[in-house]
């Protein structure tokens, strides 16, 4: 599914624990634990996630949702859910900052 323009874009950076990259794409993947609670957000649209060449362990991902509001609302929905999870990937990664922005037109 294409973001639509305005989209809510939240991109976040992750080091992997060493020995930890498979299960870290597992649970981060496209099809993984974040995309299985996102999707129960109709406002949710999709999640990328990049692999650093370079740097063994970086990664970035990229999640899509209609709007920042629309993001907010499936939080507070989906509050204890997300903590908990958040809470489970703490063994899997090493570190984490994020990023919010959102789709210009063309993009």
């Amino acid at each position: 599914m294409e973001a639509a323009q305005g989209a809510y874009v939240r991109i976040c950076e992750f080091r992997a624990r060493p020995g930890l990259e498979e299960e870290f794409e597992r649970i981060y993947g496209p099809e993984g634990d974040w995309v299985r609670l996102f999707k129960k957000s109709k406002s949710f649209l999709r999640t990328e996630l990049n692999c650093d060449m370079d740097t063994k362990g970086r990664y970035i991902t990229v999640d899509y949702f209609v709007s920042r509001s629309s993001f907010d609302e499936f939080l507070k929905e989906f509050r204890e859910e997300y903590d908990a999870l958040d809470r489970h990937c703490e063994r899997v990664r090493a570190f984490e900052t994020t990023k919010d922005t959102k789709c210009h037109e063309g993009i």
